[in-house]
């Protein structure tokens, strides 16, 4: 039997349902249609903005309380969230980062220009504006999971 037989899917048999769907609408130069398998980098950086209203904090003392971050910053603006790092559990040794989320980016970019001049426990505090950080494997980044919840009046039907 040639080769080429064996690879056939016989009639009798149902599409793989892992493999990827085919695109229409790509045009000779490989580019995707509007919805778009392939994206250039400009769009992937689109995707992963950075945060204008929440800056990163390093070089934390372990010792530190959200309460001691809140009165550094308060004069800067309006703090609607101070996040530190923590080992499991509350109460635990800061792991050294955080993040302070401010009313308007603005607030974010004077809480900036502190960098260098804020120290904590001996230590001189970095602070920059956030970005988010790639995986370490190279992948995007995990996205929040929206579920959806479909009612049926056939619940078995309409789940084969």
């Amino acid at each position: 039997m040639p080769e080429t037989a064996l690879k056939q899917r016989p009639a009798n048999t149902t599409p793989n349902p892992f493999a990827a769907p085919v695109v229409a609408g790509g045009g000779a130069d490989g580019e995707g249609d509007e919805k778009g398998t392939k994206r250039d980098a400009a769009a992937m950086e689109e995707e992963d903005p950075i945060e204008p209203d929440t800056v990163f904090l390093g070089r934390l003392p372990p010792n530190i309380e959200e309460k001691r971050i809140q009165a550094a910053f308060k004069h800067v603006g309006k703090i609607e969230r101070v996040h530190l790092a923590r080992e499991a559990g509350e109460g635990t040794a800061c792991k050294g980062f955080g993040w302070v989320t401010f009313s308007t980016p603005e607030e974010a970019e004077a809480a900036v220009e502190m960098d260098g001049m804020l120290e904590c426990g001996g230590r001189m505090i970095t602070i920059s504006i956030s970005r988010p950080k790639a995986r370490a494997d190279g992948g995007p980044r995990k996205k929040k999971r929206e579920i959806q919840i479909a009612q049926s009046s056939d619940p078995v039907g309409s789940a084969w």
